[in-house]
């Protein structure tokens, strides 16, 4: 089935959008090639520099990798965690520094991330863990004892998801016009956090850090950059 020339999209994109959706829905696995210039040409019905620019596109989203030779040919990309972090990095970035994302919903999309990795943490957590996580509890760089549950949960996708939250919220808040008593509240919290993750007790250790990130949430509303 060809391109639909009455859509309001250049027939590249058309292509690179059916392409992309033969990806997402496995019809072409990660590693498998795509078919050639020609054959592609032939299914759409569009020229060559068509095709190309199509691939082009699908290589900028990070969808396939193209290769040169005897054996080359362009493949769908094997998934990589770095790359999805990146990519979100980037839009939640673009989105923070508008009004259309609150700093009050990027704190409920670390929290709904966040609780349920900490309540890993205090399944799967070593003593070696433990004991880096009580160094980093009062840590002037708060996002260390996050990023350290983070990595305790065993869960990558988890981490990929979570740590391009912490760069939204970081243009989005004055954290350096928080007061002390804050930044004590925060360590009190982090103690609290600790001790359910080094109990083991993942119930615990989900509701104290969902509720340290309730906490932080009118704060981080005072200290927003886009109202103060």
């Amino acid at each position: 089935m060809g391109v639909d020339e009455t859509k309001n999209l250049p027939a590249y994109q058309q292509v690179s959008d059916r392409l992309r959706d033969d990806i997402v829905d496995g019809r072409v696995l990660p590693g498998e090639r795509l078919p050639g210039e020609a054959d592609l040409c032939e299914r759409f019905g569009v020229s060559r520099s068509t095709i190309r620019e199509a691939i082009r596109l699908l290589e900028a989203r990070r969808l396939v990798v193209t290769t040169r030779g005897t054996t080359g040919g362009t493949f769908v990309a094997e998934p990589d965690p770095d790359g999805l972090e990146a990519d979100l990095q980037f839009g939640l970035g673009l989105l923070a520094a508008t009004e259309r994302v609150s700093v009050r919903e990027i704190v409920e999309a670390r929290e709904l991330l966040e609780a349920p990795a900490c309540a890993l943490a205090a399944l799967r957590r070593t003593d070696e863990q433990v004991a880096e996580l009580r160094e980093l509890v009062d840590h002037e760089d708060h996002e260390l004892f996050h990023l350290a549950i983070l990595d305790m949960s065993g869960n990558e996708l988890v981490g990929a998801l979570t740590r391009p939250l912490y760069g939204a919220l970081r243009h989005r808040v004055r954290r350096e016009d928080a007061p002390a008593a804050f930044w004590q509240r925060v360590a009190e919290a982090h103690l609290r956090i600790l001790a359910a993750i080094e109990a083991g007790d993942p119930e615990a250790a989900e509701r104290e850090m969902r509720d340290h990130l309730r906490t932080l949430t009118p704060f981080y509303e005072k200290l927003d950059r886009r109202v103060g």
